[in-house]
């Protein structure tokens, strides 16, 4: 290792003097060959070893430059392909549950939210990408490995594929102590998704007591409107209807009177 820098080095420092010289004889030649072709001129004559000095002297000027035009490029791109190599590793490493490796990439650097990747079919296919490593980890549960992204700055409140969020994720597979680490860490209760729905209406809907309760816990507010504009308390009276309409299989009537005792409790009105 320490040979084949030395050797690289070398070949850099060998490099870079072959272009300096380069750029200090193509400099003297256009130099000389202007000189030459004023004096030319100033006689009359018209020769035409001026013009060679000149036009050799300008290729010998540029070719540095072009050359270092060059390597900038190939170093500006050689660097996103290692970007994307990173948030495709630390995507990775949160869908094999390496936490040793998603640790020692986010203390290397990488965005806790990165996501140049989208997952389809259970695969990473480079993509201007939609699922972040937040939205993976919640998605399987891994309590740990969401407490690390949330402390590298992760946002708990990003979209992820079909624009669901990580809180959504830890509700729909009923990771309540990931959904109460989300929103202790700053996710917001009543966000407002695509279709015009929060959180709170989701999980009435689905009869889901245990999100609701934490979302109440957590600031949701109880007189949250549905993508309709109609408040939740309003489908009291037929509740045992609505709810079961998103649920298969139904809620259960225990868990409906259960969602209506809370949000009453935290100040609900019809």
């Amino acid at each position: 290792m320490g040979v084949a820098f030395f050797l690289g080095f070398i070949i850099l420092l060998i490099i870079a003097g072959l272009m300096l010289i380069s750029l200090i004889i193509g400099i003297i030649l256009l130099i000389a060959g202007n000189i030459k072709k004023k004096k030319y001129q100033s006689k009359g004559e018209n020769k035409k070893n001026p013009k060679i000095m000149i036009g050799i002297g300008t290729i010998m000027t540029a070719m540095p430059i072009i050359i270092v035009i060059i390597f900038c490029v190939l170093g500006g791109l050689a660097s996103l392909e290692e970007n994307r190599r990173e948030k495709y590793f630390l995507a990775n490493a949160v869908t094999n549950e390496d936490y040793g490796l998603l640790k020692q990439f986010l203390e290397g650097g990488v965005p806790a939210d990165s996501n140049d990747y989208k997952l389809i079919g259970g695969n990473f296919v480079s993509d201007e990408g939609y699922a972040t490593p937040l939205w993976l980890a919640c998605g399987a549960g891994n309590y740990d490995m969401v407490k690390l992204l949330l402390e590298y700055g992760a946002d708990p409140d990003r979209e992820g594929p079909n624009r669901s969020t990580p809180v959504e994720q830890a509700i729909s597979d009923g990771h309540y102590d990931i959904l109460e680490l989300l929103l202790s860490k700053g996710a917001d209760p009543n966000y407002r998704n695509y279709a015009g729905n929060v959180y709170l209406v989701s999980a009435c809907r689905t009869g889901d007591v245990k999100a609701v309760e934490l979302l109440l816990k957590y600031g949701a507010d109880p007189d949250v409107t549905d993508s309709d504009g109609v408040k939740l308390l309003e489908y009291e009276d037929t509740i045992y209807k609505y709810i079961p309409e998103y649920n298969t299989p139904p809620a259960d009537e225990k868990d409906c009177l259960a969602i209506i005792d809370l949000l009453k409790e935290y100040g609900a009105e019809k």
